[in-house]
């Protein structure tokens, strides 16, 4: 499987962890000004810990929007592989951030690029979707059932899935994790090669409750929880220490499992919650530090199922990867699961 081209969308507004916090900080209610304080201490010293710098956002006053940014990242894919609309026979939307439940939001967008005649579905997995969807991709391509692929992501959740109702300092045991978000939109375009990407995944579906995004009556398909909708419907909940100490071992294993020589990757792309525990894993699993690439944390924060295909984009743009390197990306995702595939570019 070749990935013919990769292109992505960033909103216009970059901010700093210091703005960051002064955005949050004046929408927070249910906290006193001596407890806001606090809080924003805190948040500000995790954030430096780990390891976020800037992260971009759209510009609600002057009406930026996800599709703008959706749309964009399609027609440049399709401008630079220089495809018509005709030459793409599926497209998949994945991720966390979209605008229906039905239809898939694939019909949706391939509607609106004049795509008219490509079979559509969504893959959802959390920060893990674009992985997931890559892995259905190669087995559609290697079956020959489909010639050229668009696989879309938006995630856009900045005023949509962060909660403002702040009880007390000491729930940021479950909400930290929203602070680390950015904003992005990708489209990656996939053709049938030679080369197969080699895929190795592992799930642990008993940490499912540790980070969540529960949707207008979750509670009758759901058993009570304490841990699910603590910010209400349609607002993100992540248990973010819990979720890393589950991931981290889980990842280590698998590296090892499935590497031989970690030598033989030019360069290592995560999706990375967290650019330090990533970056320290990897330095103790022996990848030398000059082959992690954990920018996209620190310049755009945690985009979700695009922090993949972004960063692959972004190493290109900066020449680390060329042609036929070979490359192996690394992402773990709420659910929990994690994965470690290996490729070439």
């Amino acid at each position: 499987m070749k990935l013919a081209t990769i292109s992505c969308s960033i909103p216009s507004i970059k901010y700093s962890n210091e703005e960051a916090c002064d955005y949050w900080l004046d929408k927070i209610t249910g906290l006193s000004s001596s407890e806001k304080i606090v809080y924003r201490k805190i948040v500000h010293k995790m954030l430096d810990f780990a390891g976020a710098k800037y992260r971009y956002g759209r510009d609600e006053s002057k009406g930026e929007t996800a599709y703008e940014h959706i749309m964009a990242a399609m027609k440049n894919a399709m401008v630079e592989g220089n495809y018509n609309a005709e030459d793409i026979d599926l497209v998949i939307y994945c991720g966390v951030g979209k605008g229906l439940i039905e239809p898939s939001n694939s019909y949706y967008y391939a509607k609106e690029m004049g795509i008219l005649n490509a079979e559509c579905f969504d893959v959802v997995d959390a920060c893990m979707s674009w992985t997931r969807a890559m892995h259905i991709c190669q087995k559609f391509l290697a079956s020959s059932a489909y010639k050229r692929i668009m696989v879309v992501t938006g995630e856009f959740h900045r005023g949509i899935r962060d909660t403002h109702n702040v009880p007390n300092v000491a729930s940021l045991k479950y909400n930290f994790p929203m602070y680390t978000i950015g904003e992005a939109a990708t489209a990656t375009i996939l053709e049938p090669s030679e080369d197969q990407w080699e895929f190795n995944f592992v799930s642990k579906p008993e940490h499912a409750e540790l980070c969540t995004i529960p949707i207008d009556g979750y509670e009758t398909f759901l058993a009570p929880s304490k841990r699910i909708g603590l910010n209400g419907p349609g607002k993100f909940v992540s248990f973010g220490k819990d979720l890393i100490d589950a991931a981290t071992p889980l990842l280590t294993q698998l590296f090892q499992d499935t590497l031989t020589d970690v030598n033989d990757a030019k360069l290592y792309i995560p999706h990375a919650p967290s650019k330090t525990v990533y970056v320290d894993n990897l330095l103790k699993n022996g990848v030398k530090k000059e082959r992690i690439f954990a920018d996209v944390f620190e310049e755009y924060g945690n985009l979700v199922s695009s922090s993949v295909p972004t960063g692959i984009r972004k190493a290109v743009d900066r020449g680390l990867i060329e042609r036929g390197d070979s490359i192996v990306l690394v992402p773990a995702s709420a659910g929990l699961s994690a994965a470690v595939v290996k490729l070439k570019y």
